[in-house]
């Protein structure tokens, strides 16, 4: 096994905006008898780009690339709950894909190919991962929707423990105001 961190970078959540996207998790899933490892709070964020086992002598030129990035802040909702069956993953997604967002995720994907980090085979779905290890679709309630700004995006270390991966986050790069 490799000794290298693992990293991706993602759009952090603030305390108010996970809040409410927990409570619904917690209720909708209260009565299902499936399974699953929900993610804690803390950790819920939405993926722009996973990076893989990073050898460590690429971090100056990841930071330094990364601070290069000037992307434009954004509103992103996400309108539905999906089932990811291979993954065994319950997600919150976005029906609607605004441009910036779209923008930065493929910035940060061709810096992970340019570095010779993971490339990416599926074209880019924003989601934020509520339930691991779920084999089997509970039945759920519409989900709601959850409109956040995305001020910043970060570079987190995933960590593996017995209670599942938690995110380290590592660095964070504000997202410009539109004019």
């Amino acid at each position: 096994m490799s000794n290298q961190p693992r990293l991706f970078f993602a759009l952090p959540l603030s305390t108010s905006q996970r809040q409410p996207i927990v409570r619904w998790r917690d209720h909708a899933l209260a009565e299902s008898p499936a399974s699953g490892r929900r993610v804690a709070a803390e950790d819920l964020h939405v993926t722009l780009a996973f990076l893989g086992s990073t050898p460590p002598q690429l971090a100056p030129a990841l930071l330094g690339a990364a601070e290069g990035i000037a992307a434009t802040a954004f509103g992103l909702t996400l309108d539905a709950c999906e089932y990811w069956a291979k993954p065994q993953l319950l997600a919150l997604t976005a029906s609607d894909i605004p441009a910036p967002l779209a923008t930065l995720a493929a910035s940060l994907r061709e810096l992970s190919a340019q570095l010779g980090l993971h490339r990416a085979k599926l074209d880019y779905r924003p989601h934020l991962t509520l339930v691991r290890d779920l084999p089997l679709l509970p039945a759920l309630p519409q989900a709601p929707q959850f409109t956040f700004t995305a001020p910043a995006f970060s570079l987190f270390e995933s960590v593996l423990g017995r209670q599942g991966p938690r995110y380290i986050e590592l660095a964070r790069w504000p997202l410009r105001i539109a004019p």
